[in-house]
């Protein structure tokens, strides 16, 4: 049973004990907004640890020498952007919770009764797209180039997404499942069959990758402006 699954089951649980759909909906989301205040710490906490260890390390190495100081806007700008970043997206799969029936304690085919479209996911989708452009904007310093990042990775997700469309689509019609080992068989099917998780799959590996690549990136560009300083300063 996968994660969500498993908090359904327990806010049916509830909801046979009296509880109602907005007691279990809070209890999780005070849960996320706790996880998120805790890794919002700790990671403010590594990261002051390795700017300070950092330039300890690699005092032989640079070329010149670096202050080591405490930028307190910047640490609380990343810790508020963790912390709203955490909450959001643990709002989107927990509005599944507040139309949990008592009847799925006792019924597991009650998950899959039709229960509509819930208009607080769009408008949910309209406040993650409306946070992500508010912090490009506020790194950037500039709406236009904030903009442009939004745009860009909405663009990332939709190609990514319609890769993925491809993908569950290329493996339902066109693998030869007669040829194929039913290990082969059952992996496949997992690409196209319900509430199979291959859009997920390909957005978490395609921005992985491209996270990768700009990490390669900026190493590239930083160690040249190192060499560049180095020997400026072996010239004079």
């Amino acid at each position: 049973m996968s994660t969500c699954g498993k908090k359904i089951a327990t806010v049916a649980t509830l909801r046979c004990l009296g509880a109602t759909a907005r007691t279990g909906f809070a209890i999780y989301l005070v849960q996320g907004f706790c996880v998120g205040v805790l890794g919002a710490v700790v990671g403010a906490a590594l990261g002051l640890s390795v700017q300070f260890l950092l330039p300890m390390v690699l005092k032989d190495f640079l070329p010149f020498s670096v202050d080591f100081f405490i930028s307190w806007p910047a640490v609380g700008k990343g810790m508020v952007a963790g912390l709203v970043i955490c909450v959001l997206f643990t709002l989107l799969p927990l509005l599944a919770v507040r139309r949990v029936s008592p009847l799925l304690a006792i019924r597991s085919a009650a998950a899959d009764e039709k229960t509509g479209e819930d208009p607080l996911r769009l408008t949910l989708f309209f406040v993650i797209a409306a946070a992500v452009l508010g912090f490009a904007v506020l790194q950037t310093g500039a709406l236009a180039d904030g903009l442009a990042f939004t745009l860009m990775m909405a663009f990332d997700f939709g190609v990514f997404a319609g890769m993925a469309a491809l993908v569950a689509r290329g493996a339902k019609r066109f693998v030869p499942r007669r040829k194929l080992t039913y290990v082969w068989r059952q992996g496949l099917a997992n690409l196209h069959r319900p509430n199979n998780r291959t859009v997920l799959l390909l957005l978490a590996l395609g921005m992985g990758i491209a996270q990768m690549v700009t990490l390669l990136l900026t190493r590239a560009t930083l160690l040249e402006k190192i060499s560049s300083i180095g020997g400026r300063r072996g010239r004079t």
